[in-house]
């Protein structure tokens, strides 16, 4: 070459690299700046193309390119004749002629061959490597020396603007994916909701990871199941699948990461669930999700990275974010557990409470299967009752169904009544003392039982709790847990209160029986002195009656009123038959003797040991005669100092009386009676809604 040629080529290409570090200097933009650099390389050494390579510093061998081709990681191990540029720095030629067999199509693209290179070391300003320049494909002939020295020389203008950039690239990205990070940490640890916070977690990892879809699997260590949310459509649906199957459970059960580049290439993906939904998963990257003491807590699984397969960078994002989901978790599921226990203490409270009430057996028995059902989180109780006279165990209740009847020695429930043994059984259709008929016959399945004897105060049976199905957290009937040791801790608690409490309850029963039977005597025998005011106290107690269901007292007020109802006329025990029968009206002075029936009803009645709530009786059955306006009689009450009960009987009393034969009357029809009764109200001796409340009722009664 000519000395002035070659002068002219120094002076070409002094202004390229003029105009390159011109063109390179205070770009920040990293992938500006290797577009820039490279088109100057790419000009200065004619290139078809310039390839610029970075290291990433947390992962040695892995580089990658700008601008990036989606997918293209060049692994150090795969170039071999680069080790010597790592080396020494010295430029390394390649030549798809000369290379070995497994390194001709290394660099090679899409709608790219790469017949040469040269490759030359990137330099920070420390001296440190920081990625490879890759001139390929010399446009005429091969690269030369004066191409290396040139291309040598452009480096050295624009390596540390390079490095630079990169390195402030890198930390901008580092910065940016703390500040999701964080976000994901703030958001994760303000949900306190399980199913709330499963799905939170999905959404925000799947943004963060730049990813098609997220799912967080929890184990479910009764079941061996991982499970999640997903939504299907516009329902939420929970889904299932055994710990150790698939990669998911593969993680879950070895606490291994594992990023699979190609899902269908790996043996443990479970390709079905791709067919019944019609997903394709590309790629996946799983994470552990480990509690306290390491202990397993379930997966974090991402699919389908947008661009690429999951990287070293991203194992690293997404395990910050498996540890931040891992702490929501545990204080979610923590808790739920203290909300549960927060749940069985009131729930206990108030099985307490019930215990020591006296209610009506049927009642009790439905509260305690209830509140048993609830104690141990199982799908339903029954509690029995051991007929000795019959030889039988009896139910009032299984959470609502019919009585039913058996006897004390069939079934499971019959055994533990004739050995007084508790039973604690994982699977019912295992055990030949269960019937399964019944379970035919009802749709139901039985499948773990606890049943277990209650003991009256002498040690013997006197009656059996059985409670099945322990629920699940998948809530399915099929999935039913065993009862463990601390449910029969508690179902021993519940069966020694209850037995207390159902033995009271029957002594009670007995006894309110006892005293029914001796109220309905004393109401006997004052209908029993006359024969044409016979039916009299049965009237009244049905008027009373009907006239409090119309009013709509509740069931204990009722009772008070029948008892009330039966007694009201008490006092008349006191009075002289020859007044009493007396065929014709009374004179002044034998109707004053008559009228001291209730007062003398109201001092025997005093003399009655009444238990609550029967206390009010006395005063409720010697208020019958007593009128608003305060002309009645014993005490000439007035208004509401007139029980309810007193006037409920008043209205009752008047219209049998009315409607009734008598000595010295005739009966009258119904219709002149509801108007006498109106008239009384207008008058201000009877109350107007009781009079009301009676003519509703009774026409309703005679219409059928």
């Amino acid at each position: 070459m000519a000395r002035g040629e070659e002068l002219g080529q120094r002076l070409r290409e002094m202004r390229q690299l003029l105009e390159a570090t011109r063109d390179l200097a205070g770009e920040q933009d990293l992938a500006h700046l290797v577009g820039q650099f490279s088109r100057h390389a790419a000009g200065a050494v004619d290139a078809e193309m310039v390839r610029i390579w970075f290291t990433r510093e947390a992962h040695e061998r892995e580089w990658f390119h700008l601008p990036v081709a989606a997918g293209h990681v060049l692994d150090q191990g795969q170039g071999g004749f680069l080790e010597k540029l790592l080396e020494d720095g010295t430029p390394v030629y390649f030549s798809r002629r000369g290379a070995a067999a497994g390194e001709r199509a290394l660099f090679d693209e899409p709608g790219l061959r790469v017949r040469n290179a040269l490759f030359f070391p990137l330099r920070d300003h420390r001296g440190r490597t920081i990625g490879v320049l890759g001139a390929l494909n010399k446009r005429e002939g091969r690269f030369t020396a004066r191409d290396s020295a040139l291309l040598g020389q452009l480096i050295a203008y624009g390596g540390v603007t390079l490095a630079n950039a990169a390195a402030h690239q890198q930390a901008l990205a580092i910065l940016k994916r703390q500040e999701n990070l964080l976000d994901v940490g703030r958001a994760l640890s303000g949900e306190r909701d399980l199913r709330s916070l499963l799905k939170l977690a999905a959404r925000v990892t799947t943004e963060v990871m730049d990813a098609d879809r997220t799912t967080v699997f929890l184990m479910d260590d009764a079941a061996e199941e991982l499970w999640s949310i997903v939504a299907e459509g516009m329902a939420e649906n929970e889904i299932r699948m055994p710990s150790g199957v698939g990669i998911a459970g593969h993680v879950a059960s070895s606490g291994e990461i594992a990023n699979v580049t190609d899902a269908y290439g790996d043996p443990r993906f479970n390709r079905e669930v791709d067919r019944r939904t019609g997903y394709r998963t590309r790629n996946m990257l799983v994470m552990p999700l480990k509690g306290r003491e390491g202990r397993a807590l379930g997966v974090l699984q991402v699919l389908n990275k947008r661009e690429g397969p999951f990287t070293f960078d991203d194992e690293e994002q997404l395990r910050v974010i498996a540890s931040f989901t891992s702490v929501a978790v545990s204080n979610a599921l923590m808790g739920r557990e203290n909300d549960r226990l927060m749940h069985r203490q009131r729930v206990i409270l108030e099985a307490a409470q019930a215990i020591g009430r006296i209610m009506p057996l049927a009642e009790l028995l439905t509260i305690l299967a209830k509140l048993t059902s609830e104690i141990l989180d199982a799908d339903r109780s029954t509690v029995f009752i051991h007929d000795r006279d019959r030889g039988e165990l009896w139910s009032m209740v299984a959470e609502g169904e019919r009585e039913i009847r058996f006897p004390a020695s069939k079934g499971i429930a019959g055994a533990v009544a004739v050995t007084g043994k508790t039973l604690n059984i994982p699977e019912a259709y295992d055990d030949p003392r269960f019937n399964k008929e019944i379970d035919r016959q009802t749709g139901y399945r039985t499948k773990s039982m606890l049943s277990m004897p209650m003991l009256d105060k002498r040690g013997e049976v006197m009656g059996v709790f059985q409670v099945l199905n322990k629920k699940a957290p998948s809530g399915r009937l099929e999935d039913s847990l065993p009862f463990d040791a601390d449910d029969v801790k508690l179902l021993t608690m519940l069966a020694a209160q209850a037995a207390i409490s159902i033995e009271n309850n029957l002594l009670y029963r007995q006894r309110q029986e006892m005293f029914s039977s001796f109220i309905e005597t004393l109401s006997g025998a004052i209908d029993a002195r006359d024969k044409i005011t016979s039916n009299h106290v049965n009237n009244v107690t049905r008027f009373t009656l009907g006239i409090a269901a119309e009013m709509g007292l509740p069931p204990v007020e009722r009772e008070v009123l029948r008892v009330a109802a039966l007694l009201h006329d008490f006092g008349k025990i006191g009075i002289r038959d020859c007044i009493l029968c007396k065929p014709g009206r009374f004179t002044p002075d034998e109707y004053e003797e008559m009228k001291t029936h209730a007062a003398i009803t109201r001092e025997l009645l005093d003399k009655i040991t009444f238990e609550r709530p029967l206390r009010e009786v006395p005063a409720i059955a010697a208020g019958h005669h007593e009128k608003l306006d305060g002309t009645g009689y014993p005490e000439a009450l007035c208004g509401d100092e007139i029980p309810l009960g007193a006037r409920i009987i008043a209205v009752a009393d008047i219209f049998d009386a009315l409607t009734q034969k008598r000595h010295y009357k005739e009966p009258m029809n119904t219709e002149r009676a509801f108007g006498i009764l109106r008239d009384e109200v207008e008058k201000n001796h009877l109350d107007g809604r009781c009079v009301e409340s009676f003519i509703a009722w009774h026409t309703r009664e005679e219409q059928g």
